[in-house]
């Protein structure tokens, strides 16, 4: 997953105009639902191992994607609908 942000934003070394945020989830099976506890960041990290809440849904047939997730029991900053080809 992956969310592009543009404008004027501050960055590490200063303001930048382009911001991204990519996530990579392992999903066990091949279910239309995954909640929280069954979602897998990846690479994994062994040191701080994200918990998630909430929900993943998978509509095939239709090809998008619904992510209503709270991380660390904040809302996760992708949450929304996409799209895929």
């Amino acid at each position: 997953m992956r969310k592009d942000w543009y404008g004027l934003m501050p960055g590490i070394c200063g303001f930048t105009t382009h911001a991204t945020y990519d996530y990579t989830f392992k999903l066990p099976d091949h279910k239309s639902e995954y909640s929280g506890t069954e979602i897998q960041s990846l690479p994994v990290d062994p040191i701080s191992t994200p918990v998630y809440g909430g929900t993943l849904s998978v509509f095939r047939d239709q090809k998008k994607v619904v992510v209503d997730l709270s991380e660390y029991k904040h809302p996760f900053e992708l949450n929304g609908t996409y799209h895929y080809p």
